[in-house]
Parts: C-alpha cells; sequence; structure tokens
C-alpha cells in the first residue's frame, strides 16, 4: 500500500537539567516484597508480619502458611516489606529535617518510579514551607511536570525572593512560558542570563524559549557563542543539535549530538541520545534511532522521549508488521508522560496509519474505529497553542487524510515557516498548491525543497507536475527526468512522461511509461485508467481487476487445489496454509477467451522466494482443444524468476531461469505479451521491462484460459498474495469502456502522488 506518511519533524523538549543525586540513600530504595524477621543467630525468616496482643513477640506467616512465633530478644532485626509508597514515608521520616538529602532522594526516587507523582508533590508542598531553595527548585520542575503552570509560576517567585540566584529567574521564565507568556518569559530568562552568564540550564531554558517564540536563530546564536568559549560544552552541543533538529538541518544537529562525550553529565547525555535518534529518524536508519532509544533508556528507564523514540522509529519503517511494537512504546511513553503533545499527535498518527492497513486488508470497521479515535486526539490538539513545527506538520498531515485540504494547507505553511530547512514541509506545501491549481506557488516550494534536499525524486517529480499544469512541457519533462535518475521507479515522474508521450501522439512511449507505472504501484488507478483510453484507441479492452466487495470479477474464478485454494480476500487472491501429505495440483485463478483476442497479461505477486511452491501467470489451451500448450511465467520450485512451456512438440515443461533472481522482498510485478498467439512469439517482462521473446510451436489456438498458477508439494505451507491483475484483449463489442479515439485525462492534477507527501 502507498506509505502517506513521509517524515516529520522529530524534535523532544528540552528539559531541564536534573540535580546531582549525590546525597541519595541507597539504603532507602530497597523494595522489598517480604517482610523479614533476622534472628541473632543469623537465621532469616521471610514472609508476613501477623500483629498480635502480646507485644513480647514477633508472629510471622512463612511462605508454607505456617506460623511461627519467636520472642522479640531473640531478634536481631526486624524489616518490614515496603514499595514506592513506603520509600517516600522513609525518605521522609529521615531527612524530614534535612532539606538538601530530602530533595535530593525525592528527585531520585522520582526517576526510578511511577506512580508516587502525587504523593511526592504533596511531601514537598509541605517541606516548602520553610521556603528552601532546593525543596522550591524540585517543586517548581514538579508543578512544571504536572501542567500545574500557576502553581509553578508561585514557586518560582518565592524562590526569587528567597535571592536564589538563576534558578528563580529561570524557572519562572519556563513557567510564564508554559502559560503563553512569553515576553515575560523571555525577560525572566534574560536576567537569569545576566545573573549566571555561562550557566547551562538557564542558556537550555533561554533557547527553549526563544524557540516557542519562533526565533530560531536568536536561540542558535546562544549556544553558538556559549561554544565559542568552550567548543566541549555539553550542554550547548545539545541545545544545538536541538536548535538545528527543529529548524529541519538534520545531519548538522546530528554532528552537534555526536559532539557531546560519553563522560558528559548523564542528564545531557540521555538528551543527546534522545536527540541523536530523532536525526536519525529523519534521515531513514531507524534501526539505529530505536537503538539508540534503548541506550537512554538503559540510563532512565521512565524517560518518556527515549519511549517515543523507539515507538516512532518502528512506526516510521511503513512495515504493519511493527505497529505492534509501535503502539506499545508509544503507550509507554504517554503512561510516563500523559500531556505531551508530541507523542499523543504521534498516537494519532499512528492510528490513522493502522487504519490505512485495514483498509487494505478489508478491516472497514476496525479502520473506522482507529480513524475516530485519531480524529478525538487531533480534535484535543486543536485547542493548545503551540509554535512547534512538527506538531504542526502532523496535524496537517491528519488534516490531509481527512481530506480537509484547507487546514492541511495552513498547518503545512505554519510548519515551513516555523522549520525553514524541513524540505517535507515545502514539498507538502506544494503538494497542495497542485490540488488547488495554483502552478507557480506550487512551484516555487518544490523549488525550496530540492534546494533543502536535492536527493528526492519526489521533488523533481513535484515540480514537473506544477510546470506540467504551467503548460511549460519542456521543463516539465526536464523535472520528470532528473526525478527518474534518483528513482527510476517514481510513479508521478512516469505518469507525467506518458502523458506528455501522449500529448506528442507518441503511443508507443506513453503505453510503455503508464506500463511502468503500474509496474511500480498496482495501485496507480490513473495510469490504469490513461492505459484503458490508449487502448481503445487501438480497439483494445483493459481489464483491471479491483476484487470489489471481495468477490470474483465477471467471468473469473477459482479451479483446483486440496487443502490450499485461490481465495478472494481483503481485495487480492490469496494462496493460505499447509499442503497435506499429497502435491496441490494445479490451482487457478484464471477467466476464457478466445486465443485470437489475447494481448497482455500482468499481475503483483508476493511470496517469500524461500518458499518451494510456484506462483506464476499461466495462459494454457482449455480441455477439449485442438492444440494442447500452456506457458507458465514467474517463480519456479527455487529462488529463480523462470518460466516453463509445453507447445506443439510436446516436449514436457521444465523450467528456465532468467538472470533475475526471485527478490528477497517478495514482491515482482510480471506480464505475458503477444501481438498475436496464433504466431507463437511471447514477451516477458519484470517489473514493466523486457526480458526478451519466447518463440511457441503453435498451430492456431482457439479457446484458452488466462490467469494466476499456485503449485505446492506435499507439506508445504504458503502465504502468499497475487493483486492488481491487469488483461488485455482485443475489444468485444458489448463491452462498455473508454470510446475509441478518446484521450487519456487532460487535466495533470489528476495524475497519482502528486499530493503525495
Amino acid at each position: 500500500m502507498p506509505n502517506r506518511l513521509v517524515p516529520v519533524l522529530l524534535t523532544v523538549l528540552l528539559v531541564y537539567g536534573c540535580a546531582n543525586a549525590a546525597g541519595v540513600d541507597e539504603d532507602l530504595f530497597r523494595i522489598q516484597t517480604y517482610d523479614e524477621v533476622i534472628l541473632k543467630d543469623g537465621t532469616s525468616l521471610k514472609g508476613t508480619i501477623i500483629e498480635t496482643d502480646d507485644k513480647a513477640v514477633v508472629k510471622i506467616r512463612l511462605p508454607s502458611n505456617a506460623s511461627r512465633i519467636i520472642q522479640k530478644e531473640e531478634i536481631r532485626e526486624t524489616k518490614r516489606k515496603s514499595g514506592p509508597d513506603n520509600i517516600l514515608d522513609n525518605i521522609t521520616t529521615k531527612y524530614g529535617n534535612d532539606p538538601v538529602n530530602l530533595a535530593a532522594n525525592v528527585r531520585h526516587a522520582l526517576s526510578q518510579y511511577g506512580g508516587i507523582e502525587a504523593k511526592a508533590l504533596a511531601v514537598l508542598e509541605k517541606a516548602s514551607a520553610k521556603g528552601h531553595k532546593d525543596i522550591l527548585i524540585l517543586l517548581c520542575e514538579r508543578y512544571l511536570n504536572a501542567g500545574k503552570t500557576s502553581e509553578a509560576e508561585g514557586a518560582a517567585k518565592r524562590l526569587i525572593e528567597h535571592n536564589s540566584g538563576p534558578d528563580g529567574q529561570r524557572l519562572l521564565g519556563l513557567a510564564l512560558s508554559s502559560m503563553g507568556k512569553n515576553e515575560e518569559a523571555l525577560a525572566a530568562l534574560k536576567k537569569a542570563k545576566e545573573l549566571a552568564p555561562e550557566d547551562e540550564d538557564v542558556l537550555v531554558a533561554l533557547a527553549q524559549v526563544q524557540l516557542a517564540m519562533g526565533k530560531a536563530d536568536d536561540a542558535k546564536k546562544v549556544f553558538d557563542d556559549a561554544l565559542a568559549k568552550n567548543p566541549n560544552l555539553a550542554s550547548a552541543n545539545v541545545g544545538l543539535g536541538y536548535v538545528l533538529l527543529r529548524n529541519g538541518s538534520f545531519a548538522e544537529a546530528a554532528q552537534a549530538f555526536e559532539k557531546v562525550p560519553s563522560n558528559a553529565p548523564k542528564p545531557q547525555l540521555i538528551k543527546a541520545k534522545i536527540g541523536l535518534g530523532a536525526c536519525k529518524i529523519m534521515l531513514k536508519d531507524f534501526d539505529a534511532a530505536y537503538k539508540l532509544g534503548d541506550e537512554a533508556l538503559t540510563m532512565d528507564n521512565r524517560s518518556s522521549q527515549a519511549y517515543g523514540i523507539k515507538g516512532f522509529a518502528r512506526l516510521m519503517t511503513g512495515d504493519a508488521a511493527q505497529l505492534p511494537t509501535a503502539f506499545r512504546y508509544i503507550d509507554e511513553s504517554l503512561h510516563e508522560d500523559p500531556n505531551n503533545p508530541r507523542m499523543k499527535i504521534i498516537k494519532a498518527v499512528a492510528l490513522d496509519r493502522a487504519a490505512q492497513f485495514d483498509d487494505v486488508n478489508g478491516k472497514g470497521a476496525e479502520a473506522k474505529t482507529k480513524r475516530d479515535e485519531a480524529a478525538k486526539i487531533l480534535a484535543e490538539m486543536d485547542g493548545i497553542k503551540t509554535n512547534d513545527a512538527w506538531i504542526k506538520y502532523l496535524m496537517a498531515e491528519l488534516r490531509y487524510e481527512q481530506k480537509e485540504y484547507d487546514l492541511a494547507s495552513s498547518g503545512f505553511e505554519e510548519a515551513a515557516q516555523l522549520a525553514p530547512n524541513f524540505a517535507p514541509a515545502h514539498q507538502a506545501k506544494g503538494a497542495l498548491l497542485l490540488r488547488s491549481r495554483k502552478w507557480t506557488e506550487a512551484a516555487d516550494s518544490y523549488k525550496k525543497a530540492i534546494a533543502l534536499d536535492g536527493s528526492k525524486a519526489d521533488h523533481y517529480a513535484g515540480l514537473g507536475l506544477a510546470m506540467l499544469g504551467a503548460t511549460n512541457l519542456p521543463e516539465a519533462q526536464k523535472q520528470f527526468k532528473k526525478a527518474l535518475e534518483i528513482d527510476a521507479r517514481n510513479v508521478p515522474a512516469l505518469c507525467g512522461l506518458g502523458y506528455i508521450a501522449n500529448y506528442e501522439k507518441d503511443e508507443k512511449r506513453a503505453s510503455e511509461m503508464f506500463q511502468q507505472a503500474i509496474a511500480a504501484d498496482g495501485t496507480c488507478a490513473y495510469a490504469a485508467d490513461a492505459l484503458a483510453r490508449i487502448f481503445a484507441q487501438r480497439d483494445l479492452q483493459f481489464d483491471y481487476l479491483t476484487f470489489e466487495n471481495n468477490a470474483d470479477p465477471a467471468g473469473w474464478s477459482a479451479k483446483g487445489g486440496r487443502q490450499v485454494k485461490a481465495t478472494v480476500a481483503n481485495g487480492a487472491i490469496l494462496f493460505y496454509g499447509s499442503q497435506g501429505m499429497t502435491g496441490s495440483g494445479k490451482i487457478e485463478y484464471h477467466t476464457p477467451l478466445e486465443a485470437r483476442d489475447f494481448v497482455r497479461l500482468e499481475a503483483d505477486f508476493q511470496v517469500s522466494p524461500e518458499n518451494a511452491g510456484i506462483l506464476g501467470l499461466r495462459i494454457a489451451s482449455r480441455a477439449g482443444s485442438a492444440v494442447n500448450f500452456e506457458l507458465e511465467f514467474g517463480k519456479d520450485n527455487a529462488k529463480h524468476i523462470a518460466y516453463r512451456f509445453r507447445d506443439y512438440s510436446g516436449t514436457p515443461p521444465d523450467w528456465h531461469a532468467l538472470p533475475d533472481p526471485w527478490p528477497d522482498s517478495g514482491r515482482v510485478r510480471l506480464a505475458i505479451e503477444t501481438q498475436d498467439l496464433k504466431t507463437g512469439m511471447v514477451e516477458l517482462f519484470v517489473n514493466g521491462v523486457s526480458k526478451g521473446k519466447l518463440p511457441l510451436k503453435l498451430t492456431n489456438p482457439t479457446r484458452i484460459t488466462a490467469g494466476i498458477v499456485c503449485e505446492l508439494p506435499e507439506k508445504e505451507a504458503i502465504d502468499a498474495k497475487v493483486d492488481n491483475i491487469a488483461l488485455l484483449r482485443r475489444k468485444l463489442p458489448d463491452v462498455e469502456g473508454p470510446k475509441s479515439g478518446e484521450l487519456i485525462p487532460t487535466d495533470p492534477k489528476q495524475a497519482p502522488k502528486e499530493e503525495k507527501k
């Protein structure tokens, strides 16, 4: 299925660094899932302590359910079972009058355990009455994390009253920015920078607010100035990386993150790995991104951003098999940070992607449920004010999928303004301008995309379509050819060249281009319609099987098979299951026709090269025909693309392998074509490219069948799909279709995938 989700501007919120946990008391963090009584002789009894009225003894129920009563004078130590809540109690009991160690240990507990946030906040609120700096800093941070911006502002102002140095102004700036008061936030952070010109946390917070205000150049200058003084400053390299990432400069951002040394402070190292993972996703190195997410989680197993990197890396592969893993990590991320707008919108994108796969597999009800859930998230996001380019981009992407093109267009425009170096935003903007027939503006957007990233075939193809719309055919042809130099299977470029060839009345060239477009994407309705109209000019009928409602098209049917049969399901022909103790024989899905009417048969095949079964195209004499012949072209019982035939000579068919192996992906489009079957000359095509002609010895064949064949040896399992079957025949008088002489559509915006972003 077409991959409609394009690379997005994945960035991670610049978070403030954690305080040094030098005061962590490791003894307080031992989770004990049982009570334990240790006797003076060293004996340890583990179980559940039961309260009794006798204060001189301790009663413990052992795992065997037996109970034992021990005199307290025999006991050296008693340990009660404890969980995260107990740990907070223990911290408060031990360090209630020691705010420095109380803050350090509460901070550590929050980094280790979930579900204790509310209780930790209550502990900090109570302890903050004395106005200690460390407690107020942590309290303010927790308020910000919980979205309690007014409370965070109050805590920051109390810090300032206690002359806390830059921390109060820094946290006040973050609180004000979270409330949308960016000008006031900027003023507070400039005061913080005056108090501590080289404080790493202050620099990061200042740049974060400047980014939120759309002042990317100012944010970059903050880190450039810091690095000019100290090129090895970890936080400045991390901060610079995020600025470049948000600006769409992914390779440069990766270089900044890679400069952070492995011995950098842990919080900076975690952020560097997460930022580098985001860059790897944008550069399509998904495995590397996933690994970086793992590395970040080894340092902080509750990092929402690290889970998000892993989830998005799996989502961006475009592989349906990876969707469950993607959802698992996205949900883990939201579990750790339920209010993270980035992960909310990624969840909506994942739901939309899953719905697309459900549609392809004929699961309409499941697809609707997922789209409804995605729409609900999108509606919630509409109420969030943000200058985050990638959130704007993803929301526009979802609007596009919902066919809300005006909202999508404005969203892509905002994303392009916020991230001027992000080529996909300009490409997406150009695609929607094509839809609106604004050829000049569309061309400008694609030119910007090309200037930022000249390696993408779709950028040149989009520019070609804009030139085509402006009737500048020479320039359009030039851009389409550039696209094909990068990607010989680029569908918009192939369709564009087909359109130009048809306009120039070069029917042969037009047919070749549209055939290659269908070979690249069997779902390309524009190419299929264009071919139908071109062929109609020669009184040829182009049948394109869509298997609507999972029903057999008129005249087509299955034949043969035992345990495994040809089944119409999920909009395709499926061969699925395990063969029994004997071979399957020929399992066919075909249609009868007069031999003189046959011109071309083609289809998309998908089966593992490791499968020992046979799968391919087949044309053959019908039973009772005067001439017995058959030709099969597809995957042989090994890993080859091959053909075998029986003709008038009667030679038993044997496989003849082409130089092309069956691809590792398992996907290939094959075709058989003849100008006149009675002459016996047929031509074989792989992915739209001719592999040569095969002369058969035939004597005026009459009735034939044309279709798909599968054959399995005993005990062999198969999971194969055949889709986008096309049959070209000489036109029957009573068949409706494009009228002879009717040209293909002249509106270039109808060409497929010009809107693919």
